[in-house]
């Protein structure tokens, strides 16, 4: 199963981390897991070309399942405006992979 920690502060996301495989279906045959990955990857490198959001990538680990990352000036409550819009965008697309594969991804507010 996916795990999806999401943490905020005074309702800004300032770090997300996803572990774990879905187990929907076999190493590289399972669509959840590509799903996810290629939301959150994509948010990411969209994040770096397209805005001057500061983003530490704490911990990526592709057997695990692990990718950990902070933006310290949300944390501190300073969101970019084009950041948000590329954040909310790839929690929209998390949250219909869990709408249509619940069974496979948990997604918690920390």
């Amino acid at each position: 199963m996916i795990q999806v920690d999401l943490y905020y502060n005074k309702n800004i996301l300032y770090r997300f981390k996803l572990s774990g495989h879905a187990g929907y279906a076999d190493h590289g045959q399972d669509i959840v897991c590509s799903a996810v990955s290629i939301l959150v990857i994509n948010t990411l490198n969209a994040l770096e070309a397209l805005t001057n959001e500061e983003c530490a990538l704490n911990e990526m680990d592709s057997d695990s399942g692990v990718i950990d990352c902070t933006f310290s000036k949300r944390k501190q409550g300073m969101p970019n405006k084009e950041a948000t819009l590329l954040i909310e965008a790839m929690l929209m697309g998390l949250r219909s992979v869990k709408q249509m594969y619940g069974e496979y991804i948990v997604i918690k507010n920390k």
